[in-house]
């Protein structure tokens, strides 16, 4: 089932790819900069957005064990394949979980299929590679070997998910706590907590500003918690001092329709084990106080830590309801009308319809031409160009998005595909800048696509001046 499901959703990421209909782009391309420039240059820094150290944008040190795979093929498909890889594995972990809790293959095995086919997973399958999204096997494994008490392949399993994000880490002390409540031996109530937290104070403290040669909170995203304070100090005092900033964060509105969102797809059985929801409840945090609305939602990948234990609580609860019923119908009957019980609404998921739209095959002909082109462009040249363009030339140096007057190689530009970060009102500026400089000249046009390459002396190109009066016309109109 996992193989087929890796299958399912690889296959249609690749499409998305291929049909340049990738969501959040230039997300990709920055991932792929920084696997791709280590094993060709040596270096770790990335230009799609301006860090010093890939590192110090997300400390995930797990990407230097992944390095060696991504040598194998060093595009940005092995990134998204190593990633669906992960996941479904985790998939697997959930079946061998969800029996060590129910004491029913079949219905682990009903378990997983629902893990599989539900909306929050195919959203992360489909949407690219993160880092987090690593962390998710991990979590599962550590779950899995907590559950059989054997302690230290659990806390090597923690160690790797920790390696995967900077927030990650906080979740072992998730699982000292549910030590504590399940009344296990020292080791399991204090080693977890005492490594998470430390690991988490001195990467965000010192690690991550000395990569950023930053004193502040410095990494990608950090920003929307700097209404709490600049630094982990800051963060924390103003949550002591003024705990009701942080209760109006966890009830606004949006939150309430995510937990739906991510309770429903298991028919909100965690609700009958909470305990395993509380091991998580970092990540929680890190959802529920961020200024950004969209880390608390299924359609972004903010989540993914919180999915395993999801379904561990999910079967937990489902476990409580089937030992109601055995009184009634026995063990065994129980197990087997649970089981066609979950399979049967199953087929009344709204991800079953997701999953049956990754055989949809998108439209390639218009982004072939494109993508050809772009190989051709040579790895030492330094490219400008827009967000949905930008995974096809991540493997080089330097990769810039179109901000300021460029200075490299060669721009790309789409006119009618997403400016950001600009805004429309500066990306017609920036056109007017760039046809005026007399510093490029349109060699190519490939559909929508005008490839501009620099030129040594002044040349005030009239065809790219055409085609960018021809593109405020059309506007205008």
């Amino acid at each position: 089932m996992a193989l087929a499901f890796f299958l399912i959703y690889f296959f249609c990421t690749l499409n998305k790819y291929q049909a340049m209909r990738m969501p959040w782009a230039e997300d990709l391309a920055i991932f792929n900069q920084a696997f791709w420039k280590p094993i060709h240059y040596g270096t770790f820094d990335i230009t799609v957005r301006p860090y010093n150290h890939v590192l110090g944008m997300h400390f995930s040190p797990i990407m230097l064990l992944l390095l060696p795979l991504y040598a194998l093929c060093p595009c940005p498909p092995t990134l998204f394949a190593i990633s669906i890889f992960g996941l479904c594995t985790a998939g697997a972990l959930i079946f061998l979980i969800a029996d060590k809790i129910t004491s029913s293959p079949w219905l682990a095995l009903v378990w997983a299929w629902v893990f599989f086919i539900s909306s929050p997973l195919v959203n992360l399958s489909t949407n690219g590679f993160r880092f987090v999204l690593l962390s998710v096997p991990f979590l599962a494994l550590a779950i899995y070997f907590y559950l059989n008490k054997k302690f230290w392949p659990t806390m090597t399993a923690l160690l790797l998910a920790a390696m995967c994000k900077e927030e990650v880490p906080l979740i072992l002390i998730g699982f000292s706590i549910m030590a504590w409540l399940n009344g296990r031996e020292l080791k399991w109530r204090l080693l977890p907590g005492l490594f998470g937290l430390s690991y988490f104070i001195i990467v965000i403290s010192l690690v991550m500003p000395w990569f950023n040669r930053a004193g502040v909170l410095a990494g990608a995203g950090f920003e929307t918690y700097y209404y709490l304070g600049a630094n982990l100090k800051g963060v924390i005092w103003t949550l002591l001092t003024n705990p009701l900033i942080a209760l109006r964060m966890v009830l606004r509105q949006h939150i309430f329709s995510f937990l739906a969102q991510l309770l429903l797809p298991v028919f909100c059985l965690p609700l009958l084990a909470p305990a395993w929801l509380l091991v998580p409840f970092s990540q929680f945090l890190v959802m529920f106080l961020a200024g950004y609305s969209y880390y608390a939602s299924t359609e972004y990948w903010y989540f993914s830590p919180v999915y395993p234990f999801v379904f561990a609580a999910a079967a937990a609860g489902l476990l409580k309801i089937m030992n109601w019923f055995a009184r009634k119908l026995g063990p065994s009957g129980a197990r087997g009308i649970f089981a066609l019980l979950v399979f049967t609404f199953s087929f009344f998921s709204p991800g079953l319809n997701n999953v049956q739209r990754c055989f949809q095959r998108l439209d390639t002909s218009s982004s072939e031409a494109y993508i050809a082109f772009a190989a051709t462009i040579p790895e030492q040249a330094s490219v400008t160009t827009q967000t949905p363009l930008t995974p096809y030339l991540s493997a080089r140096r330097e990769l810039c998005l179109v901000r300021r007057l460029p200075r490299t190689d060669y721009v790309i530009l789409e006119f009618r595909a997403d400016v950001w970060p600009l805004s429309r009102e500066e990306y017609d500026a920036y056109l007017r800048q760039l046809a005026d400089s007399g510093r490029y000249r349109l060699i190519k046009k490939i559909g929508d696509r005008l490839v501009l390459r620099r030129t040594e002396k002044r040349y005030y190109d009239q065809q790219l001046i055409d085609e960018i009066d021809t593109f405020f016309n059309v506007e205008q109109q």
